[in-house]
Order: structure tokens, then C-alpha cells, then sequence
């Protein structure tokens, strides 16, 4: 996938990234399962997930995040993105996702939707 596909950080090998992005796709997962992270679906059918601030996230994209969860991340992380999907009443949009729609939380959890940037 792209977002393990090059180093992130200086004089990281590309198995260091691997591992890192792997690592942190498990803290969301986990999250998903606790409650402590949330998927959230936007308008247009993108993806953002909140509970994870972006000093944790090691420049792992939520689209990188949900792409990963759907191929590799434990089956109660796909049903909380199924639940967001449910709650937001459409289904996340895979071109949408695939053209870099993100979304930005503020300190109130509120969501503001870009396009790729």
C-alpha cells in the first residue's frame, strides 16, 4: 500500500516502515474495539477517525488507516466502521477515499472535510 510503501522518518528502511504502519493500524483497531477511537462518514463518503491524536499516528493517513483495517484489522473494527456508515446513512466512498478526502477534528470533535491537499 501506498502509505507503507516509503520511509516516513530519515534513514528508516522500508521494513521499519512496514512494521510502524502496521503498529499504529493496530492502536486504531484497538481503539475501534474499545470505544476509544471512532469512525466517523462524511458527506461525501469519506473517512475519519478520531481518538488517536496526530503525534500517535505516525504519518498514517485515515485513509491509509481504513484501507488497511478493511484488508487486514480485526472483524469488530470493520463493524464499527459498518456502524459509522449506518449512523451516517451512506457508505464510505471508495473513490472518494481513493482521491484524498480527509476529514480535520477540532478540539471539540467537530469535522471539517477537505479534498486532497
Amino acid at each position: 500500500m501506498p502509505c507503507d510503501s516509503k520511509p516516513f522518518r530519515p534513514q528508516q528502511t522500508l521494513a521499519e516502515r512496514k512494521e510502524e504502519v502496521r503498529r499504529t493500524v493496530e492502536k486504531f483497531a484497538r481503539g475501534l474495539a474499545d470505544g476509544t477511537v471512532k469512525a466517523v462518514v462524511g458527506p461525501q463518503g469519506a473517512i475519519a477517525f478520531t481518538g488517536v491524536p496526530n503525534s500517535e499516528r505516525n504519518g498514517v493517513t485515515d485513509s491509509c488507516v481504513y484501507r488497511r483495517l478493511l484488508a487486514t484489522g480485526s472483524a469488530m473494527a470493520r463493524q464499527q466502521i459498518a456502524r459509522a456508515e449506518q449512523l451516517a446513512g451512506r457508505r464510505v466512498d471508495q473513490k472518494v477515499v481513493a482521491g484524498g478526502t480527509h476529514g480535520h477534528f477540532d478540539s471539540n470533535g467537530n469535522v471539517s472535510w477537505h479534498k486532497g491537499h
